[in-house]
């Protein structure tokens, strides 16, 4: 059967998603195994790694794990952001079913806000820290080579609300681009469809992978609702308080990829001519 990849922008269920599917005996599912590929996946969005080069760092670090996994007769199953660039070179390789994970805009700016860690550098530190990181080959921090999922804004997006608003838009549009884009086998799944309606998501999913879940259903809407990788104390409002300001800053960035992924927004019809223009894609 062909392996699976779940891809979002983080935050977002990946790790229960995986958690839930490995409840199935035919699945074998993994979130996020060594090695993460965080760097290559953020040179792979800067443009900076062929396909040639895309092939080897999956056919070194993945092909022996999904063989291993085949040889067992069960379906391979991966929920990693760091693999969300990778796409064409995932269809080429694997030609596998996608499940595109998204979560609501303003919950992951809430989640992203209480991690401390996030866009924490000023930008002309961070620019000169990747720089040399990637000159010499070596990283400056034992935080560095996680940072390398946080693609870096561009400059106008200034504050952190922006910056975290603008990376949930550009991971989700430029997913929804590349699934498109390769002709993919994917589905488009809801994190809030775990709470509202477990077992009927639960049962799309397995049913669109071609697996039997229904002697471990029980478990598996369990474990949806135990929220297995919930972050640490939240230092920031829920978006029903948040201020002005931040809803501004949110919407400029952000509303356009809330309307496309079905979600709601603050902005008005007119605002989203603004946020066409501000959300194309950039990696200065």
């Amino acid at each position: 059967m062909e392996p699976v990849f779940i891809v979002s922008c983080g935050r977002s269920g990946s790790m229960m998603l995986a958690r839930v599917l490995n409840r199935i005996p035919q699945c074998a599912a993994f979130h996020e195994p060594p090695p993460y590929l965080a760097h290559e996946n953020y040179r792979l969005w800067k443009n900076l790694i062929g396909a040639q080069e895309a092939h080897e760092i999956l056919r070194i670090q993945r092909d022996p794990l999904l063989e291993r996994v085949r040889s067992e007769n069960r379906v391979y199953i991966e929920s990693s952001h760091y693999l969300a660039f990778f796409i064409p070179y995932l269809q080429e390789r694997y030609h596998p079913k996608f499940i595109h994970l998204t979560r609501d805009g303003r919950g992951f700016v809430t989640s992203g806000m209480g991690r401390r860690r996030w866009y924490f550098l000023p930008r002309l530190l961070r620019r000169l820290q990747i720089a040399i990181e990637e000159t010499f080959h070596f990283h400056m921090s034992r935080h560095s080579l996680q940072e390398y999922h946080r693609l870096w804004p561009p400059r106008a997006a200034r504050t952190k609300v922006e910056k975290l608003a603008w990376l949930w838009s550009e991971y989700n549009l430029s997913i929804k681009r590349m699934l498109t884009e390769c002709n993919t086998i994917s589905i488009h799944v809801k994190l809030e469809d775990f709470q509202d309606s477990a077992r009927d998501t639960i049962t799309v999913i397995t049913d669109y992978i071609g697996v039997d879940g229904r002697d471990v259903l029980d478990d598996m809407v369990a474990i949806c609702h135990s929220r297995p990788n919930v972050a640490v104390k939240k230092r920031f409002p829920p978006p029903s308080e948040w201020s002005r300001e931040t809803v501004r800053q949110y919407d400029r960035w952000a509303a356009e990829a809330s309307a496309i992924f079905g979600y709601a927004y603050f902005a008005n019809g007119a605002d989203l001519r603004l946020v066409q223009e501000q959300l194309r894609p950039s990696t200065t």
